[in-house]
């Protein structure tokens, strides 16, 4: 049961889920998987109704494993999502009497994409994550769908615990970078202007100092 507003939907709905791994070597496993979505939403249209829930399936297919006994694992995931009923803006329309954009439901949107990456202990002391991921997002064939959510993304992150008398302290950086995104918005005149953000990247820094053991900063009262 879902309460938005002042009111209550109750659902009741079986989404099936089944996966399998094939272990092909000691360090390498084979899955797939299929699901089914069921996803209320709490968008209203037009007209003041609620949209119905989200629903959908998803299969997935990948492998994972260790890199050449380095303690590096690897992953691969490819998936392919086919959904109806995606809440999406209903372009310059709003919910009546109120200014809050109205929703439609979108059909015959796909999902497809690719997932990589790759993390472990370089070395003691030395761990590194590298990952990417690519996606093609359209509603019946239309590439176009949904433009303000990237399309590819890259990332990385490391971080080294440093040796001997400077074991307290851990180092780290990285980054994030995602492609560009773009939205159009149409204004009360019915002119339509695009909006674009460029592709960027984001630098992160991290310093950690451990105290002790459990992390904590450990002091007495002089008083007893």
């Amino acid at each position: 049961t879902f309460q938005y507003g002042e009111g209550f939907r109750s659902f009741d709905k079986f989404t099936p889920y089944i996966g399998a791994v094939y272990d092909v070597t000691n360090d390498w496993s084979l899955y797939a998987s299929y699901s089914e979505m069921f996803q209320p939403q709490d968008y209203l249209d037009r007209n003041g109704n609620y949209l119905e829930p989200q629903v959908g399936k998803n299969t997935e297919i990948g492998a994972k494993g260790e890199i050449f006994d380095t303690g590096m694992i690897a992953t691969l995931a490819l998936y392919q999502s086919s959904m109806d009923n995606v809440g999406v803006q209903d372009g310059t329309n709003l919910v009546p009497g109120t200014v809050d954009p109205a929703y439609r439901g979108a059909d015959g949107v796909e999902a497809k994409g690719l997932e990589v990456e790759v993390a472990g202990e370089i070395m003691p002391g030395w761990n590194l994550f590298v990952g990417g991921s690519t996606m093609q997002l359209s509603e019946r064939g239309d590439d176009d769908f949904s433009p303000d959510q990237p399309r590819t993304s890259l990332k990385a992150f490391t971080a080294y615990t440093l040796p001997g008398a400077w074991s307290e302290w851990t180092l780290g950086g990285g980054f994030r970078w995602q492609s560009d995104t773009w939205v159009d918005v149409t204004n009360g005149a019915g002119q339509t202007h695009r909006f674009t953000q460029p592709s960027y990247i984001v630098v992160d820094a991290m310093a950690r100092y451990d105290f002790n053991e459990r992390g904590l900063v450990v002091w007495t009262d002089p008083d007893g």
